[in-house]
């Protein structure tokens, strides 16, 4: 591949040519994979990769000029590099933000791939920028890996869609059928869709379709644009994900649900019934056949008018798309209704050229949500052609990457899903349950149940009593209790059970403390019963991955019933600024944790010692302990304990530290938006109030730790949370901070009805251990933790105040 670099600093040219070289020549000997580079001028080049000066970007011109020259450029590959800072917040992490956002503009403007620095730059093993800003070699190499993967993935596009034209034009492919045959072969007889192609649809929905308007029910925020005529699939959208989702055919879905349900004879409420009017429900399946083959003739693989169209996850959802139209084109013609035949072969000819980019290494994520989604395309395209060796051999590529390379890497011995969010792990556990349900439709083979059974106890140690799962990571406030509903039905469904129905009401746990070790996680509730009176602490130390870090680890989490009061703060959905998003994954502030230093972590630890992890649990009449520690800091250590009250509903957190001589320790606690400020009590106590159901007392050890109460902001973005609606809103939250060597931090909170008295006291005891007092409503209690165990000395509860 002939490549140029586009850039005003000479400095920066020369090392990222130099690191693109060796990466090439470490992927050959390390892979076998061969790139072959050669540096050229701007003008011949075939791989151009261009680098912004921030300075330039000052110009208010800057903008239209770049893209005047970049559009001049005739290489069919362009590459941006977003600007990236060391820093996480502040004004300077704001001005890269804006100017981020100009340098995706013009991505979308000169049809070019987009590397978002900031993720690259702050994701990994180790530390990619220096001081200054610029990458250092790691920094290097992570460009230049990325570069070179955009280039092969390049390559393969236009490798598959040569391949795929001769066929069309020379001779079918022995191994692969043609869209007749497909029609012909296809499966399906059901009078509803397969499970893992499902979708809803509306009246709303439906309106806008026929309307021409490209509208997304679930991302509101995005509007209603006119598709147009003809329609422009470079069209900017709403933002980068709307084009994903636009060239990915995802607003053509509820029309084809829609289709089939009246097919099938399924009936039409009166509201849809409205919308249609005198519309022929068959003009929504032909619209919607004549846009796929809009789309398909209009970007091919080698050069699509929009670059986002061929990425993995726009792939993926094409798919989805692709495989409801044919199961609806096989019912049409079942019904006698005349589909384009030539629309057809092209929506298979997108469809067998996508499974091949999916099969492809390059484009293959492991061990994730996304490489999980792919792998059950490949299932259910193999279930709907079962007669045919190529949906056999789909469907056998489907069920060997799916075990191999997402069950046995991303999910814990002890059964939880390593993408450190509670909403991903229950995600898996939905596609999971939807693709056992394919299979026994489909006799296929039952490969997820024992998976299902291992991911049960987690989802059911989390779950709150209103179905909801905790504030922690990305997880919205959303009901996840439907899905233990599915899982326990098609699980009784498998061990020959009649599969009767479980319900929030009724549920009770298995245990009231749960420990999952090899995740890091520690979840402990008042009793086994869901009721709004018990108190929930989660506790987690899940440094695993840094592909999906949207939570921190030694994190704590307080509930009482469906209140969330301690949040893991920071969650974020694509609505949601940079500035914040960026913060909720790579600055600890944003979490109920620590940032040491000034600074975060990254996952490479001096000595091999494991970065961050749970390394024990105790439990006593009325209370449970978990300890958890973070070695990952490069300025300093925590070990930090949370011992729960279960029926005084109450945490009490020792944290032990240890910085690389005199260090500055910021300890954050962030809580729910619901909670408002009340006047403290005399004895310092901190008093927040829930509405009219309760207050939040905080207390904490007088260690002479600075203390101060601040707010999410504009300005601010380490405390934000999601609420329902996909709404991001500010928080409040708690900062202590203490320069020290070493040193203990403990911290007192308790739900109750009225404020309370807390107080808490901790102390250096022989032989290393540390000894804790807390004092509140009901309860008087001391604790020793030493190095082995966390041990009750006294636990009253039911003292004289």
């Amino acid at each position: 591949m002939h490549f140029s670099i586009v850039a005003r600093d000479r400095m920066f040219v020369r090392k990222l040519r130099a690191a693109l070289h060796l990466e090439a020549l470490r992927l050959r000997l390390m892979r076998g994979t061969k790139s072959r580079l050669r540096y050229t001028a701007r003008d011949q080049a075939g791989f151009l990769l261009y680098a912004f000066d921030p300075a330039a970007m000052d110009d208010p011109g800057f903008a239209d000029a770049q893209v005047a020259a970049i559009q001049a450029d005739s290489a069919p590959v362009k590459l941006f590099l977003q600007l990236a800072s060391r820093e996480i917040h502040g004004e300077r992490n704001a001005e890269i933000g804006r100017k981020n956002r100009i340098i995706e503009t013009m991505a979308r403007r000169c049809g070019a791939n987009l590397v978002m620095m900031t993720d690259l730059m702050h994701s990994g093993m180790a530390r990619r920028l220096r001081k200054s800003g610029e990458p250092n070699l790691y920094g290097y190499a992570s460009i230049a890996h990325v570069a070179l993967l955009t280039m092969r993935t390049r390559a393969l596009r236009v490798q598959v869609q040569s391949q795929s034209e001769r066929r069309d034009d020379v001779k079918p492919d022995a191994k692969l059928p043609d869209a007749a045959t497909v029609m012909g072969a296809l499966a399906w007889h059901e009078p509803f869709l397969p499970a893992s192609l499902e979708d809803t649809f509306s009246a709303a929905a439906l309106e806008e379709f026929l309307a021409g308007r490209v509208y997304f029910p679930a991302w509101q925020a995005w509007g209603k644009i006119p598709l147009g005529d003809p329609i422009d699939w470079a069209m900017a959208g709403a933002n980068w994900s709307w084009q994903s989702y636009f060239t990915g055919l995802e607003f053509l879905r509820p029309a084809l649900t829609f289709w089939f349900d009246w097919a099938n004879g399924k009936i039409v409420d009166d509201e849809v019934r409205k919308t249609l009017g005198s519309s022929d429900p068959d003009t929504l399946l032909v619209r919607a056949s004549r846009i796929i083959g809009d789309f398909v003739r209009h970007n091919p693989a080698s050069r699509p008018a929009n670059e986002r169209a061929f990425l993995q996850g726009t792939i993926c959802r094409r798919v989805k798309v692709l495989l409801t139209y044919l199961i609806c084109c096989r019912k049409a013609a079942d019904k006698g209704l005349a589909i384009d035949s030539e629309e057809i072969a092209l929506a298979f000819r997108s469809l067998t050229e996508s499974f091949e980019l999916l099969r492809n290494e390059e484009v293959y994520p492991k061990a994730g949500n996304h490489g999980v989604r792919q792998d059950i395309l490949f299932i259910v395209a193999g279930l709907l052609l079962p007669s045919l060796p190529y949906g056999q051999e789909l469907l056998r590529a489907g069920l060997d990457r799916l075990q191999r390379f997402q069950i046995d890497k991303a999910l814990s011995p002890d059964g939880v899903w390593l993408e450190n969010s509670f909403g991903y792990h229950c995600l898996i556990m939905n596609v999971f349950v939807m693709l056992a349900a394919d299979l026994r439709t489909m006799h296929g083979p039952a490969v997820v149940h024992d998976a299902l059974r291992r991911m049960w106890p987690f989802t059911e140690a989390l779950i709150k009593c209103n179905g909801q799962g905790p504030l922690i990571g990305d997880t919205a406030p959303r009901v996840h209790f439907n899905t233990m509903v599915d899982v326990r039905r098609e699980l009784d469904l498998a061990d020959g059970k009649p599969g009767e129905p479980i319900r929030i009401a009724t549920f009770e746990r298995a245990s009231g403390t749960y420990y999952f070790p090899d995740a890091g996680y520690f979840a402990s509730h008042t009793n086994s019963k869901m009721a709004a009176s018990n108190s929930s602490v989660v506790f987690f130390a899940n440094l695993s991955t840094p592909k999906h870090k949207q939570s921190d680890d030694l994190s704590v989490l307080l509930t009482v019933g469906a209140k969330d009061l301690l949040i893991d703060g920071g969650t974020y959905n694509k609505e949601i600024s940079d500035s914040v998003r960026n913060a909720a994954r790579f600055d600890p502030a944003a979490h109920n944790t620590f940032r040491i230093g000034g600074a975060g972590y990254t996952l490479r630890t001096a000595g091999g010692r494991k970065p961050a992890g749970l390394n024990g649990t105790w439990s006593g009449p009325g209370w449970a302990a978990a300890r958890g520690f973070n070695n990952a800091y490069q300025n300093g250590r925590v070990v930090r304990t949370a011992i729960h009250l279960k029926q005084r509903h109450t945490v009490i957190v020792l944290d032990q530290l240890a910085g690389k001589g005199a260090t500055l320790f910021e300890q954050f606690w962030h809580l729910s938006p619901q909670l408002v400020q009340q006047q403290a009590q005399e004895d310092g106590a901190l008093v927040f109030a829930h509405g009219q159901k309760g207050f939040l007392s905080a207390a904490f050890h007088d260690d002479g730790a600075d203390c101060e109460i601040s707010h999410g902001s504009a300005d601010n973005p380490i405390a934000w949370i999601m609420v329902r609606n996909d709404l991001a809103v500010p928080t409040p939250y708690i900062r202590r901070a203490k320069t020290l060597e070493t040193g203990v931090m403990a911290s007192l909170f308790q739900w109750n009805t009225t404020p309370v008295p807390l107080r808490i006291a901790a102390r250096r005891a022989a032989n290393g251990a540390f000894a804790v007092k807390a004092q509140g409503a009901r309860f008087v209690c001391e604790f020793v933790v030493t190095m082995d165990e966390v041990r009750c000395i006294a636990f009253d509860t039911a003292p004289a105040l």
